[in-house]
């Protein structure tokens, strides 16, 4: 019992290695060097155990951080996607509920338009391509 709570001081720091070590010389040199192979594997346990549960919770907070990430962009995409579906009404000159290239290109001369567009990372000689390319159907006109 005694020899099981020295082991347990020795892991954990109540004893000094070197005190159980001199106990054992009495003994023999390779009761010595098992005593150290056996502290030596347990504190590496030890250590490899507190390591894997830090790596753990540092996992855990970079998924939270992710999920906020991709949230706030989400968040962010959808409220771009708003204030164009609001900017493109606007743009809506004759009220039809599409926008074609005419409309848009006389928009895109007010200068409360093209700062909007700028926001957005959109330049004037940018909307024409932009134009070409939301017009999937080949109408010559953009849904609203």
């Amino acid at each position: 019992r005694s020899s099981m709570m020295t082991l347990y001081k020795s892991i954990f720091g109540g004893m000094l290695w070197g005190e159980a070590v001199d106990a054992l010389e009495v003994i023999g040199f390779v009761h010595q060097v098992v005593f150290l192979a056996f502290v030596v594997v347990m504190l590496t346990i030890m250590c490899n155990c507190v390591i894997g549960m830090v790596l753990g919770i540092r996992q855990e907070i970079r998924s939270q951080k992710t999920e906020h990430l991709i949230g706030d962009e989400m968040q962010r995409r959808e409220t771009f996607i708003l204030a164009l579906r609001d900017l493109f009404w606007e743009m809506d000159i004759n009220k039809t509920g599409e926008i074609n290239k005419d409309e848009m290109m006389l928009a895109c001369q007010d200068i409360r338009i093209d700062a909007l567009l700028a926001g957005f990372g959109i330049r004037i000689f940018d909307v024409e391509r932009i134009f070409d390319f939301m017009d999937v159907n080949g109408k010559a006109a953009i849904g609203i």
